[in-house]
């Protein structure tokens, strides 16, 4: 049955004897964002119309956890798509997963990297030892599987998610490794995430891997993300969830976007990564509008695309009174049970929902125009996936 502890991993039995049939290796391969990938671009109906990575273009998507539900049977049927397991914490996984796929004869032009931990249960040790390998993948990827090109599936929070940012663009300084970790105190360095450290340390290392074995690379830095649910559920789509019961339409400009539109994003990095034309190695991508919206409304845009006209509205003032309070409360109990990590983890996704972020994305979409004749709305994206799931149920 789907999801039992019976499931396997397809094989892979395919050669690959020619640059036509090079595969795309995505490391964090079973996330809620890979998923949507899976079926809003290399399954749905006219996904690859406007020429960019062929449909038939195979995609091994490797990660920890296999993956669940429909997915893991949609996966197992399908000829151009497979899940392979690696632990990317242990370098004796990443040469067990490379050795595999060279026997089995692959070839692998392009290397996505879009592994974190849980952002709720990932303790710092999580965080910091699925960075400390990045390096390694790349050159074994390289050496044993012919691999051109990577890109780096970033976050905005690069730029310490607990620190105000207002339209920050790809020019603008990062913060200070120094004083995070114990160097120096020049007051700009990462606060208290081990999420957001680990992220810089992963594009740092990236860009040193890729630059010593003359690789190409993109790092593309997306927000917050509502994406496809299936097993893995997605963050974003829970909080909101829960929001639309009990929820504040809080005015703070905090850009959003849905799994969709940053799946083709990815598409059209890959495309050109692999043709050899990518113009620049940093790309924010945030929003499906040009200027910045509030939090509140896509609190607004959930209720009416689920048809729910009622729920509890905290008065703003209050709810950011309480928010804070909380958040102060478990910075003091972390202060007091430093082991009890998952704290200070509730505490960082406050300070993100109650503090500005908005980011400069004019330099995506001028290279990529074609995005604003593909990407949906919020509502749009909400409305999608919920008749995703009316048609699963069915």
């Amino acid at each position: 049955p789907i999801g039992s502890k019976d499931w396997e991993a397809p094989t892979m039995t395919r050669k690959y004897n020619d640059t036509s049939a090079e595969a795309i290796l995505w490391i964090g391969g079973t996330s809620a964002l890979a998923q949507t990938f899976f079926e809003e671009i290399l399954t749905s109906e006219g996904s690859a119309t406007d020429g960019t990575l062929s449909r038939s273009r195979n995609i091994i998507f490797a990660a920890l956890h296999p993956p669940e539900d429909t997915w893991s049977d949609l996966l197992a049927r399908s000829a151009q798509s497979s899940y392979r397991f690696v632990d990317i914490r242990r370098p004796e996984s990443i040469d067990s997963l490379v050795q595999s796929l060279a026997s089995s004869g692959a070839r692998v032009s392009t290397l996505i990297f879009g592994a974190r931990a849980s952002l709720t249960l990932g303790s710092p040790a999580d965080h910091e030892a699925l960075a400390s390998n990045v390096g390694y993948i790349i050159a074994r990827s390289q050496k044993s599987l012919g691999s051109r090109n990577v890109l780096h599936i970033s976050s905005v929070a690069v730029m310490d998610h607990t620190d105000s940012q207002d339209m920050k663009d790809e020019d603008a300084d990062l913060p200070s490794l120094s004083s995070s970790e114990g160097g120096e105190e020049d007051g700009y360095g990462y606060d208290a995430s081990g999420y957001d450290l680990s992220k810089r340390r992963t594009e740092d290392d990236i860009r040193a891997a890729c630059r010593r074995l003359g690789m190409r690379h993109v790092h593309l830095r997306i927000s917050g993300v509502f994406s496809n649910e299936g097993g893995r559920k997605c963050i974003q789509m829970s909080a909101i969830r829960l929001q639309s019961v009990v929820g504040c339409q809080l005015r703070t400009p905090l850009d959003m976007n849905t799994g969709r539109n940053v799946c083709f994003a990815i598409r059209m990095l890959l495309d050109r990564l692999e043709r050899g034309c990518v113009r620049n190695s940093v790309y924010y991508y945030t929003r499906p509008t040009v200027e910045p919206m509030t939090y509140g409304k896509n609190l607004v845009d959930y209720r009416r695309a689920h048809n729910i006209w009622y729920g509890i509205d905290v008065y703003e003032p209050l709810a950011r009174s309480a928010i804070w309070t909380l958040i102060i409360t478990l910075q003091a109990l972390l202060r007091l049970l430093p082991a009890c990590f998952v704290l200070g983890n509730i505490a960082y996704l406050l300070t993100v929902s109650a503090v500005p972020h908005t980011f400069d994305n004019s330099r995506f979409r001028e290279e990529f125009p074609q995005i604003h004749s593909m990407e949906e709305s919020i509502y749009e994206g909400f409305v999608r996936i919920r008749n995703r799931r009316v048609r699963a149920r069915h």
